[in-house]
């Protein structure tokens, strides 16, 4: 049996520190030969444990292990035929690909059709983490045609009631990072983009719940939710909100509601998302539309 002299080609591989590999290779010699496995751990290259060769036909010979510079992934070296994996025992779930739907919550849904004055007064409360956000969560689930998903960075929630019954869903979170006809309506470079982009918010769900059937409720809660949103964010977050976005799937909607609030038509998305690795649209373009909550937004917005 015998020591295979691969330190020299594992060097080659990837620079990392080594110290007292060699007495540990010299330490494992004895009943079987000793190669230093090679583990990848994202970017970086570690010496794990020894895997032993049993063919003896390889004593006193030297041997040279060669691998691109740029295979810096275990999966990567497997599918090349350079390493093999054992096979995999076990896919833990990704609750970020295998959602958790949020759990269904009763409500009355008699019918609704009534005047707007009729149903006042209406109260808009904030529910995150309160005992009424999983009924937010499912009203979401259940009546939206996209379905609840969990808001990013900083987000309110908020439930609109006639009385004692819910008619409305509102949930609010962080702005898209890049957003080129926003940027451009706002004058924004890339400094000042990435200094008051936490002083915008986006308005990623917007539901009138479907039994309720009242003329210009839509408009009335949207002029209502935009002058008390920058008030409930400070609350929460210690900062106002002084411009906010959405985004409108046309060919589904016409967006109406948010017209006769006097949100303004800012463009279209490029339909490429944050991740794109092409050009090419990889989901729809939506129309993009906003309303500032200050007449000075763009003053505030430059600074």
């Amino acid at each position: 049996m015998f020591v295979l002299p691969v330190i020299e080609a594992i060097k080659r591989f990837h620079v990392g520190d080594f110290t007292g590999f060699d007495e540990h290779v010299q330490r494992s010699g004895g009943g079987r030969s000793a190669v230093g496995r090679l583990r990848v751990r994202q970017s970086h290259l570690f010496v794990h444990h020894f895997i032993y060769l049993h063919n003896t036909s390889l004593a006193g010979d030297s041997v040279r292990i060669t691998f691109s510079s740029k295979c810096r992934s275990r999966q990567k070296l497997h599918r090349e035929g350079r390493i093999e994996l054992p096979p995999v025992r076990r896919r833990p779930p990704n609750p970020l690909v295998v959602r958790k739907k949020p759990a269904a919550v009763e409500v009355d849904t008699r019918p609704l059709r009534d005047r707007l004055a009729e149903i006042r007064p209406l109260e808009f409360r904030s529910v995150r983490r309160t005992p009424e956000e999983p009924l937010f969560n499912s009203l979401l689930e259940q009546y939206h045609y996209l379905r609840y998903k969990q808001p990013v960075g900083e987000h309110l929630k908020f439930l609109v009631y006639a009385g004692q019954r819910p008619v409305a869903c509102f949930a609010w979170s962080s702005s898209a990072h890049y957003l080129g006809c926003r940027d451009r309506f706002l004058g924004w470079s890339d400094p000042a983009r990435r200094k008051n982009l936490h002083l915008l918010a986006y308005n990623p769900r917007f539901l009138i719940l479907p039994w309720v059937e009242v003329p210009h409720l839509a408009s009335h809660l949207l002029a209502r939710m935009t002058r008390m949103l920058s008030g409930e964010w400070e609350r929460t977050y210690g900062h106002p909100i002084y411009f906010v976005e959405t985004f409108i799937d046309s060919e589904r909607y016409r967006g109406t509601c948010y017209r006769a609030a006097n949100w303004m038509v800012l463009g279209r998305t490029t339909g490429r998302g944050k991740n794109a690795w092409s050009k090419r649209p990889n989901r729809p373009i939506k129309e993009v539309l906003g309303y500032p909550l200050r007449r000075d937004f763009r003053e505030l917005l430059s600074v």
